[in-house]
This record gives structure tokens, C-alpha cells and sequence, in this order.
């Protein structure tokens, strides 16, 4: 604000200290008619600017820091009751013997501790709660705020760019730095509107871990019962929202927001994450097809146009297949939702039902090669992509740096036809074909990443059953070993041995491992009916489009001057 202020001051400055024959402009804050001669009375003027710029940036301020305390003093308290989980039966049993553990594990006896760990954890259950009370008041609180202002920065950012663009093309860069600064200020603030709420996300999330890592076998069994109680309410984050948030049925929960945060970010840009608001869901689609309808639109004018020109109709043609394919794309995440909703749902009832710490590790394992490969295709696409639209700016680098006596000819991502005078309207029209391109690209992305990322965990379901099954008499024998030695344990410190049916728990486990096979089935029906009809025309496209790409660089390879 001290440097943005400080733009009207630059001229009384320069006046003193480099004066000139005639006074410089004076500089306005505000450029607005207050009906009356503003230089005359050009500092009564600049100390209303001063006094309303002041008023609304400290008011800003207010709301800001009262949110960041409100939200830092939420996530004190999920560290809080998170580190007296950790250390709950530390504090309470670190002065008991092995033998009275051994006890504790076999005989479930009794003891004064126990006591002492069941009241605290009804004490832990109720901060939690009060805890979450807190978050839920925080929320109603500053919801219609952060709403309001998300939008009014998005708003505010694009015609800001749009200034800056204005001013750089009429090399007025002095007020272009001072519209830099506002946007950069822009940033910084969407940032601080987010950052709390992610805070709060993770440190109720991590709070399950820390319940879940907890010596719970060491407790009574009251204690536990009220530690599922806990685990269970843990599972679903706390969030921050803007405006007012659609609960849904089925809603994705431990195992997906922790594996497939990243996916959901790049549904969530398209509008395909199920739990978004209907609007969400009918607007973000609706601004990307528009994008891409038009580019696919205008290389069709261009076709009927140019027809019988093999270059060029070769050079439409892949466009037009291009803009096809981004269609289908975009039909199976828009309108096949309910379908991924459904995976979505299924992949964290797996988590729940493949239970086994062996299945545990094997899905862990190939979730996290899932979230590498996605991260990776991103990354690649993205960076071709950059090189791609690099190629309209390269005359205007070439002309500052290597300047020729003319202006070298501008250069377009996409040689159609805009029925205007391209020339004069370029930096518009570049900004057209870029995000054009981001948005074709994204759109790429985000579906081909969630194809990766479901087959991905389909294969972890089968590697798990199949360790299983591998393992599962070396698995029983080896319990079976351990159990004798815990029986001699138990005859010697509480003269108890018990007798078991090895053979019917192996059979049980078997039975369990068919119905987790079955269900891994289930999952392939659904992600094949989902992705069958997009990977026949993705793959039709992709044919084509070679074929097409081929021709092209056959023909330009003939017409090079030998």
C-alpha cells in the first residue's frame, strides 16, 4: 500500500529535486470527477484518497488477521488433543512392568491405570467436540466472507490483467508497475484466504493418525470403544468452506483424500469431483467447452474455405479431431459423474475391507505409484505444452534482443480466421489461443490422469489377494508357532491355555480372500463400463490424428528447397 500510495507524491518530488521549465502532471489515486477543479484543490483531493485507501486496506487487515488467529487457535486445538493421544498410555504406563503388560494383552485385567486412561479419553472426546464446535462457528462466521471475496479477487485479477496488457502495448510502464503490484498483492491474498483452511484440513486429518498410533492394545476395551468413536469422526477433515457447502451421501473420505488429492484438484478445476456444488458442475464445464467450440468452430470455417489444399485441410482436419476428442473427454467426467462418484466410493470401501496389514502395504504402495505417474504425466504435458506456446512470442523476443531494421511478422498458435484484423487485436487473440490450449490441455490431463489412477488401484486390489493367497499357509503356520509360544507364556504367568481350529481359520481367510476378489471384479465391470467408450475414441483419435500428422510432415519434408 506504502509504495502504491506514494505514485502521487513522485511529481511535488521531482518538481523539487529536478525541476523543470513547466510543472509535471499531477498524479491521481483515483481518477474520478469530483466537480470541482481537481488541481486546485490537488491536496485536499489526495488526502481523501489517502484517508478512504488507508480505511479500506486497514478494514481488510482486520478481517484477514482475525481470521488467520481464529483459524491458528482451531488448529492449536486439534494438536492439542492429537499430541495427549499420543502420549496417553506413555504417561499413564510408562512405570509398568512387562509382565503386567502381558497381563493386560491376555487376561484384559483390570487395573487402576485403565481407570485413569478411560477418564481421560471421555476428556479428549469432549475437547474434540468442542473443538469441532469451533471450527463449525468459524465457518458460519466467514463463509459469505470468503465467498464474496474469492470472487471480487478473480474479478478484480482479470481486469487487472487486461490493464496491464493495455498499458504494456502503449509502453506506459510506470503505471503498468503499479498494477503489477496490485495483482502480485492480489495473489498473496488469495493465499492467506487459503492457506488457514488447509491448516485446519490437515491438522484434523493428522489427528486420526495420531489416535490410530497410540498404544491402544495396552488400554481396556471401554477405552478402545471410545477410540473407534473418535477414529470414526477423525476420518472426515474439517473444512473451511465458501458460502454453503451440499453434503452428500457417500462422501469421499480417509483413503481418498489422502491418495487422490491430487486428482481431486484436477477434477475439482473441471467442474467433476462429485461432491462440488451443482453450479460448479454446470459452470466449469460449460467455460471450457466454450473455449474449445470456438477453436473447433473456427478451423471448420477454415476448412470450407481452404478445401483441397492438403496442408492446409490436414492442418484443420487435426484440430477438428483434437476439439472431437476434447468433446469425449469431457462427456465421460461431466456426464458419467454418478459413475465416478460410484468408484470413488468403492475405492474407500476397499481401504476399509482390505484390512490386512500385507493388503495395507500393497495399496499403499501402488497408490502412491498412481500419484507419481499422475504427477509425472502432468508435468510432461504441461512442459510440451509451454514449448508449443512459445512459438508466438519467439519475433517479439527476437526483436528486442536481435533487432533487424522492420518488425519481424507476428506469429499465431492457431492460423484461422477471426474475421477482425488479427494485427491489431494480436494480444487479444493470443490470449484466446492460450487459453485455448491450457484448457484442451487440462482437460486431457484431468481425464487421462483419473484413468491412470483408477486402473492403478484395480491392479493393487489384485496384487493384494494374490500375496494373500501366496501366503496364506506360511501365514497360519507362522501364527500357529507364535501362538504355542504365547500359550506357554500364558500357562506360566496365568495358567490359561486355550485350543484352536487352525484349519477353519484357514478356511475362513480363504473365504474372505473370494469375496475380496469378487469385489475387485465389481470395481473392473464399473471402470471398464466408465472408460470403455472413451478409450475406443481416444484411441481412434489418436490413429487419425498420426496418420494426419504423418501426411503433414511428408509434404512439408517434399516442399524443403533442396
Amino acid at each position: 500500500m506504502s509504495i502504491y500510495i506514494m505514485a502521487p507524491l513522485t511529481v511535488p518530488i521531482l518538481d523539487f529535486l529536478v525541476p523543470l521549465n513547466t510543472s509535471r502532471s499531477y498524479i491521481y489515486l483515483f481518477n474520478v470527477d469530483y466537480s470541482f477543479d481537481r488541481e486546485i484543490y490537488y491536496y485536499p483531493v489526495l488526502v481523501h484518497t489517502y484517508i478512504t485507501i488507508i480505511m479500506a486496506v486497514t478494514a481488510m487487515v482486520l478481517n484477514d488477521t482475525s481470521y488467520i488467529s481464529l483459524t491458528q487457535h482451531a488448529c492449536a486445538l486439534f494438536a492439542a488433543i492429537g499430541h495427549r493421544l499420543e502420549n496417553l498410555t506413555l504417561i499413564n504406563l510408562k512405570k509398568s512392568a512387562l509382565v503386567k503388560d502381558v497381563k493386560v494383552i491376555y487376561n484384559k485385567c483390570e487395573s487402576n491405570n485403565d481407570d485413569i486412561i478411560y477418564r481421560e479419553m471421555i476428556r479428549l472426546l469432549w475437547k474434540h467436540q468442542l473443538s469441532l464446535e469451533y471450527v463449525n462457528l468459524v465457518e458460519s462466521i466467514f463463509k459469505m466472507y470468503s465467498l464474496t471475496i474469492i470472487m471480487m479477487n478473480f474479478i478484480g485479477m482479470s481486469l487487472i490483467g487486461i490493464q496491464i496488457l493495455t498499458l504494456l502495448k502503449n509502453n506506459r510502464k510506470t503505471e503498468m508497475l503499479i498494477y503489477i503490484g496490485i495483482l502480485i498483492g492480489g495473489f498473496i491474498h488469495l493465499f492467506i484466504l487459503s492457506y488457514p483452511g488447509q491448516e485446519i484440513m490437515d491438522h484434523s486429518t493428522d489427528l486420526f493418525h495420531k489416535a490410530y498410533n497410540m498404544l491402544w492394545y495396552k488400554t481396556s476395551r471401554r477405552t478402545t470403544q471410545l477410540l473407534s468413536i473418535l477414529l470414526y469422526r477423525c476420518i472426515v477433515p474439517c473444512t473451511l468452506t465458501a458460502a454453503v457447502r451440499q453434503p452428500k451421501v457417500g462422501e469421499m473420505q480417509s483413503a481418498v483424500n489422502r491418495y487422490y488429492n491430487i486428482n481431486k484438484v484436477l477434477l475439482s478445476k473441471l467442474g467433476g469431483w462429485p461432491t462440488q456444488s451443482k453450479f460448479l458442475k454446470i459452470l466449469l464445464p460449460t467455460i471450457m467447452m466454450s473455449f474449445v467450440f470456438s477453436i473447433g468452430f473456427l478451423e471448420f470455417v477454415r476448412l470450407s474455405e481452404t478445401w483441397k489444399t492438403i496442408t492446409e485441410d490436414c492442418e484443420c482436419f487435426i484440430m477438428l479431431i483434437i476439439t472431437f476428442g476434447a468433446y469425449c473427454k469431457l462427456f465421460t467426467i461431466v456426464f458419467k459423474n454418478k459413475n465416478i462418484e460410484h468408484l470413488l466410493s468403492l475405492i474407500d470401501y476397499h481401504w476399509h475391507v482390505f484390512t490386512h496389514s500385507l493388503e495395507i502395504q500393497i495399496m499403499h504402495e501402488y497408490a502412491i505409484i498412481g500419484r507419481k505417474m499422475t504427477i509425472s504425466y502432468a508435468v510432461m504435458i504441461y512442459s510440451l505444452m509451454s514449448l508449443y506456446m512459445l512459438i508466438p512470442v519467439t519475433p517479439q523476443l527476437l526483436d528486442r534482443f536481435i533487432p533487424l531494421n522492420k518488425s519481424r511478422p507476428y506469429k499465431y498458435l492457431f492460423d484461422i480466421d477471426y474475421s477482425f484484423d488479427r494485427e491489431v487485436y494480436y494480444y487479444p487473440v493470443l490470449l484466446h489461443s492460450y487459453l485455448t490450449t491450457v484448457l484442451t490441455m487440462s482437460l486431457m490431463i484431468i481425464t487421462d490422469t483419473s484413468y491412470i489412477s483408477f486402473a492403478q488401484h484395480a491392479c493393487s486390489l489384485f496384487a493384494a489377494v494374490g500375496h494373500r493367497l501366496e501366503n496364506l499357509v506360511s501365514e497360519r503356520s507362522s501364527e500357529k508357532s507364535n501362538r504355542y509360544f504365547i500359550e506357554d507364556m500364558k500357562d506360566v504367568i496365568c495358567n490359561k491355555s486355550k485350543s484352536r481350529d487352525y484349519d477353519d481359520e484357514t478356511y475362513r481367510e480363504l473365504v474372505l480372500l473370494l469375496r475380496k476378489h469378487q469385489l475387485s471384479i465389481e470395481y473392473v465391470r464399473l471402470l471398464n463400463s466408465l472408460f470403455e467408450m472413451y478409450s475406443f475414441m481416444l484411441l481412434f483419435v489418436t490413429i487419425i490424428v498420426m496418420s494426419l500428422l504423418g501426411i503433414q510432415v511428408s509434404v512439408l519434408w517434399y516442399t524443403l528447397p533442396m
